[in-house]
């Protein structure tokens, strides 16, 4: 139980990095408020394919 605590616990970091990341490429090169236009699924999809955080924003802001 542990084990599986641990590894949700650094998934939702890993997550965090990747949406500070993310809000920052998104403002930076579109003009955009990740929080003013996107809720966390299709941004938690993307992460969790492994897509970078600059192509998420290419597909966010499309």
């Amino acid at each position: 139980m542990l084990k599986k605590s641990a590894s949700y616990s650094s998934t939702q970091e890993g997550f965090q990095v990747f949406k500070k990341r993310l809000r920052q490429v998104l403002i930076v090169s579109f003009d955009l408020n990740l929080d003013d236009y996107y809720d966390d699924e299709p941004i938690l999809r993307l992460y969790h394919q492994g897509e970078s955080p600059e192509f998420a924003a290419e597909v966010l802001a499309s």
